[in-house]
């Protein structure tokens, strides 16, 4: 076995995944490379040590692991993620159709936008709401919620995300229907917009809400495939992912919060070349 400590990175693309091995003592460097899957990107991943560590190198001497993925990404462009439903404001559910109203090109009338990832009739409106200044005008109907729990049990969903206007800054209805929503659906993934983009403007904290339920089981099943492959191969260094702003992100926070990988590979390459 070669002796040191040893850092690995590995990009996993949509054609190869690509690792690379240095030595932290002496910086001598190796490439390896192996045929993606894009069934299980996991798999290629496991392909890859399996290379390495057949060069002779030890497992248990890599002390770093990180990876930068396309794996969110491809979701969202080939539409793979998982059913999701969407609980709101009353009156909201249109907001992912809605939008900006800014066109790409201001004359022409046959913009074809793309379609949200919710469909209408999974995006549920709840009596519900609390001015900017934090009034309850509205309280939160807990009936209605639980109703609401029941229509997406038949439907089939898996994630369910929960927005609700101005819970940016008063999420207490948030909380609570995430509360009642999980003791009506054990087992599906929850994203409340209060934690996963907390700022004002409905869209874009509401779309990015939904985008993250939509990735969460999918990505969190990739991300704990990885985990128990690399374990196996007797990788003890645990697998963190590129953030979308080029830093790295542990396990847990990936598998909770997927859409901040949508950019991962691209910023990983950036990150890279500004190194080099």
């Amino acid at each position: 076995m070669a002796q040191g400590r040893y850092r690995i990175g590995v990009d996993v693309g949509g054609t190869f995944t690509d690792l690379s091995l240095v030595n932290e003592l002496t910086g001598e460097l190796r490439h390896f490379k192996t045929p993606s899957t894009p069934h299980d990107p996991s798999e290629a991943i496991e392909n890859g040590l399996i290379q390495v560590i057949s060069a002779g190198f030890d497992p248990a001497a890599i002390v770093h692991f990180g990876h930068g993925t396309t794996v969110a990404t491809n979701m969202i462009i080939e539409r793979k993620g998982t059913p999701t439903g969407l609980i709101t404001t009353k009156g909201f559910r249109d907001v992912l159709e809605i939008a900006r109203q800014q066109r790409p090109h201001l004359y022409d009338y046959s913009i074809h936008r793309p379609a949200p990832l919710v469909e209408r009739w999974l995006r549920l409106e709840i009596p519900e709401r609390f001015t900017a200044d934090g009034e309850e005008l509205v309280p939160l109907d807990e009936d209605v919620v639980r109703a609401a729990a029941g229509q997406l049990r038949s439907a089939g969903v898996n994630a369910v995300a929960i927005c609700f206007v101005h819970a940016y800054r008063f999420d207490a209805h948030e909380k609570r229907a995430a509360e009642i929503l999980r003791e009506e659906l054990p087992g599906v993934a929850m994203s409340l917009s209060s934690d996963v983009q907390p700022e004002f403007r409905e869209f874009e904290r509401f779309s990015t809400t939904v985008m993250n339920a939509y990735l969460t089981p999918r990505m969190a099943g990739y991300l704990d495939r990885l985990m128990h492959r690399s374990r196996r191969l007797g990788v003890r260094a645990v697998p963190h992912t590129v953030h979308s702003n080029g830093g790295l992100m542990s396990m847990e926070t990936a598998k909770a919060y997927p859409v901040r990988t949508c950019l991962s590979g691209p910023a990983a390459g950036v990150v890279g070349a500004a190194q080099i």
